[in-house]
C-alpha cells in the first residue's frame, strides 16, 4: 500500500480524521523556539562582549556556551521545519510517509538536544574550576564532567541506533518486526540523570562561595546567581511530569511539542545561568552607580593610570576571590596549587610562588644595599 495514502494511526472513537487541513500547534512552536533562543543569544552576546572587549580573554567555557547556543538554534530550526511533516498535529490526521519524515527530524532534534545540554553543563563546570584550587573540589567537578559526558554520549547513541534494524527508528512500518529499547523509559532515565547532575552542580559550590574573599553582599549575590541554576533542575522535573500523561499514548507527533518546549527552556535557561556570573564587569561598566554598592568592600580599586592593578594583601586561603571568578580582576588574583592543563579561561600573571618568593627577596636586597650606602657615608 502507498505510504502517502495510508493513515499513520487509527483515530479515537468518535473522531473523524482530517488529512486536508488538520489543526496544529504551529504558533506555540514558533513563539517558544524563537523567544527562548533570542533571549539566550542576547545574554550570550553580553558575555562574549565582556570577555573579548573588557577582559580581552576567551576561555573554554565561552566556546562551550557558543556551541550550546548553536545547538539550541539548530533544535529550534528543526522544530520549525518539522511543522510541515505534522509536528504538533495528531497522528491520526497524518499519513505514514509524513510520520516517517517527522521521525527523522525528531531523532535529529533529540541528538542535538543531548549535545547542547552536554556543552552547557560542561561550561558551568569549567567555570567552577575558577572557584577554588582545592583538590577535593576539583576532583568532584571533574567527576561530574565525566558523568555528564557519559550519559550524554549514551543518550545520543541510543536515540540514534535504539532499534534493530536501525531504520525502524524512523520507519514505523518496520516497528512490528524490529527490536527496540523502550524509548520513553530511556527518556525518563535521561531526565533523571539530568536532575541528579543539576542537583550536584547546584550544591557543589555553595560552601566555597561563602568562603570567598569578598564582602557579604558579593557572596549573597554570587550564591543567588548559582541558585538560579536550580531552575534548570526544576525544568527537568517538569519535563518528567509532562511526560506522565503520554506513557501509553501513540500520539507522539502531538505530545512531542509539549516535551520539546521544556527541552528548549532547559537548554536556553542553562546558557543564561552559565553567562550571568561572568557578566559582572559589563554590568559594572554599564551601571556603575547601581553596582557600586555591591562592590563596596571588595578590595578591588580598578586599574591605575598605567593600567596596572594593585596587589591585594597575601592571605593563605585556598578559595579564590569573587574577582577571579568573574575575570574582572584576574590579572592581580593569586593562584594556588595550579595544575597542568587546567581548564581555566583566565590567565593570572602573578602566581603564589611569585608573591611568596620574588617580592620579599627584592625588597630585602634593596634594604641591605641602602643600609650599606648609609654606613659608608
Amino acid at each position: 500500500m502507498d505510504p502517502s495514502k495510508m493513515p499513520a494511526a487509527p483515530p479515537p472513537p468518535g473522531v473523524t480524521p482530517n488529512f486536508i487541513d488538520p489543526p496544529g500547534e504551529e504558533y506555540e512552536i514558533y513563539s517558544i523556539s524563537i523567544a527562548l533562543c533570542s533571549t539566550a543569544t542576547v545574554v550570550l552576546l553580553g558575555r562574549l562582549y565582556t570577555r573579548v572587549f573588557i577582559l580581552r580573554a576567551l576561555g573554554l567555557d565561552d566556546w562551550l556556551c557558543v556551541l550550546g547556543q548553536i545547538c539550541a538554534w539548530i533544535f529550534a530550526i528543526l522544530s520549525i521545519l518539522n511543522i510541515k511533516n505534522g509536528y504538533g498535529v495528531h497522528i491520526w490526521n497524518l499519513h505514514v510517509d509524513q510520520v516517517i519524515i517527522f521521525k527523522q527530524y525528531d531523532l535529529a532534534e533529540e541528538d542535538v538536544y543531548a549535545l547542547g545540554v552536554w556543552f552547557v553543563k560542561t561550561a558551568i563546570l569549567v567555570l567552577y574550576l575558577r572557584l577554588s584550587p582545592e583538590k577535593r573540589f576539583r576532583q568532584m567537578t571533574y567527576a561530574i564532567m565525566i558523568f555528564v559526558a557519559f550519559y550524554s554520549l549514551l543518550s545520543i547513541l541510543l536515540f540514534t541506533i535504539g532499534c534493530m534494524p536501525v531504520k525502524a527508528m524512523w520507519d514505523i512500518t518496520l516497528m512490528d518486526h524490529a527490536k527496540c529499547i523502550d524509548q520513553l523509559a530511556f527518556v525518563y532515565a535521561n531526565a533523571a540523570f539530568n536532575i541528579f547532575s543539576d542537583l550536584v552542580t547546584l550544591i557543589l559550590p555553595i560552601r566555597l562561595c561563602w568562603d570567598l574573599q569578598a564582602s557579604s553582599k558579593q557572596k549573597a549575590l554570587l550564591l543567588l546567581l548559582f541558585i538560579m541554576g536550580s531552575f534548570a533542575c526544576v525544568v527537568a522535573i517538569v519535563r518528567i511530569v509532562t511526560m506522565v500523561p503520554f506513557l501509553h499514548s501513540n500520539d507522539f507527533t502531538w505530545y512531542k511539542v509539549t516535551i520539546a518546549k521544556w527541552c528548549m527552556v532547559e537548554i536556553n535557561v542553562g546558557i543564561i545561568c552559565a553567562c550571568l556570573p561572568t557578566m559582572r564587569p559589563l554590568l559594572i561598566k554599564s551601571f556603575p552607580r547601581l553596582f557600586s554598592t555591591i562592590d563596596t568592600g571588595s578590595g578591588f580599586k580598578g586599574p591605575s593610570s598605567d593600567n596596572s592593578y594593585p596587589m591585594k594583601p597575601y592571605e593563605k586561603k585556598r578559595t579564590r576571590g569573587w574577582d577571579h571568578l568573574t575575570g574582572f580582576d584576574t590579572q592581580c588574583t593569586t593562584q594556588y596549587h595550579q595544575e597542568p592543563n587546567e581548564l581555566d579561561s583566565s590567565q593570572a600573571l602573578v602566581t603564589t610562588k611569585q608573591v611568596e618568593q620574588e617580592p620579599p627577596t627584592l625588597k630585602l636586597t634593596d634594604v641591605a644595599v641602602t643600609s650599606m650606602d648609609n654606613s659608608h657615608v
